[in-house]
């Protein structure tokens, strides 16, 4: 047999990775200048699968957000219709306080822009109507 057979094999040693940050050049060395890294097309499948892991993990997390506010929503809707029956029971309008509602959120100055164009349509409606009652007469 040879020598080589009879010999252990020697273990490989790992290169030894080292910071760029521990690694300082001392006052007359220069920096070695740094190579960008090399541009590749393809990703690696353990970057890409990693990705559209986070990516699905997010995207459930958003659509589970979205449907838990979606159900409280309509649980707090459900309280709402409640409410207006109780109103309702006591002799109150529903519709009535809803169109309350809605203008107590409204801007003092567009809500009272609405309530002036409101007026003037009503106004010259009922114009109309008078002015067509007066009309005809002979007609009926």
């Amino acid at each position: 047999m040879s020598d080589q057979a009879n010999k252990a094999p020697t273990p490989k040693r790992k290169p030894s990775r080292l910071r760029k940050s521990k690694i300082t050049p001392t006052a007359n060395e220069q920096p070695a200048p740094s190579a960008p890294p090399p541009k590749t097309k393809t990703k690696p499948k353990s970057l890409v699968k990693r990705r559209a892991s986070n990516s699905a993990g997010l995207l459930l997390s958003v659509v589970e957000r979205c449907e838990r506010i979606e159900a409280e929503r309509k649980d707090l809707s459900d309280d709402i219709k409640e409410i207006l029956g109780e109103a309702k029971e006591a002799g109150f309008n529903p519709t009535i306080i809803r169109k309350a509602m809605s203008l107590r959120k409204m801007d003092p100055d567009k809500r009272e822009e609405q309530e002036y164009l409101l007026n003037t349509y009503m106004d010259t409606l009922e114009d109309s109507s008078a002015a067509s009652d007066q009309t005809d007469p002979d007609e009926q």
